[in-house]
């Protein structure tokens, strides 16, 4: 009913450009979507969908994190259909076309909803879920970004990349390794921040300030998933201290 609700005011708001939208899903073995963490996540993927995916050409593509998160393509790609509804129409007619549309969008984005849902309980393969690349999902989105400037290249303004990660934040891989974050104090965080900075520059080569400021992240960690209120407040601190550094325009935690 939410969804509906919003679909059926938002056809009448004022036409905006389309909204591009990534989600990045962590498949890696320390986040398990099921039970209270699965409700929440779900909740969140709804939220996401009425904010975001509800005009035509709005466009959501679906990514997994895990240990080669930069170099996967989408495992997801949906897309929202305009109305084609002929302005020639009669009124009475018109409206029944809007209505029919109202009805069939309605349908597609609850199809959406549930697809989402099932990929967030789907099991990643044991070659890639025993590390976990966070910087990888910024890079990719550094690199949708880029190929929006140049498909708007004719001066038309471009919205904001939206990047929603599905996570609990804590990084590990070979140069980065974020399980003990916990036992820091915050400013020794912020000194892991810097340091780690060079590392992310030098191994992440398509990071670029020019196009990470297009980008907005909104971090969606399960509340029962993070094991202390200490790691918490530290991977809080830490992703919006480096992810600041690196140039991305706007970073929401929750």
């Amino acid at each position: 009913m939410l969804i509906y609700l919003f679909l059926v005011f938002n056809l009448y708001l004022v036409e905006e450009n389309p909204r591009e939208t990534l989600i990045f899903i962590d498949k890696t073995e320390s986040v398990k979507y099921t039970g209270a963490i699965l409700v929440q996540a779900k909740s969140e993927m709804e939220e996401l969908i009425v904010q975001r995916f509800y005009k035509g050409y709005d466009g959501l593509k679906v990514y997994f994190i895990h240990g080669y998160t930069s170099a996967s393509k989408a495992s997801q790609s949906f897309k929202v259909s305009p109305p084609n509804c002929d302005e020639k129409l009669p009124s009475l007619k018109k409206q029944v076309c809007v209505s029919n549309y109202q009805k069939q969008l309605n349908f597609f984005r609850r199809n959406v909803l549930d697809s989402l849902v099932k990929t967030l309980q789907l099991e990643a393969s044991t070659q890639t879920k025993n590390s976990t690349d966070i910087f990888g999902a910024i890079e990719t989105a550094c690199n949708q970004r880029k190929m929006m400037l140049k498909a708007n290249a004719n001066g038309k303004i471009n919205p904001d990349l939206h990047v929603y990660i599905f996570s609990d934040m804590i990084q590990t891989s070979n140069f980065i390794n974020l399980k003990n974050i916990g036992q820091l104090t915050l400013a020794n965080v912020v000194l892991r921040a810097d340091k780690d900075l060079k590392l992310v520059r030098a191994n992440y080569l398509n990071l670029d300030r020019t196009y990470l400021q297009g980008i907005i992240v909104h971090v969606k960690t399960p509340d029962v998933g993070i094991s202390t209120p200490a790691n918490m407040k530290n991977l809080k601190h830490y992703w919006e201290t480096i992810l600041n550094k690196l140039g991305v325009k706007e970073v929401n935690w929750g």
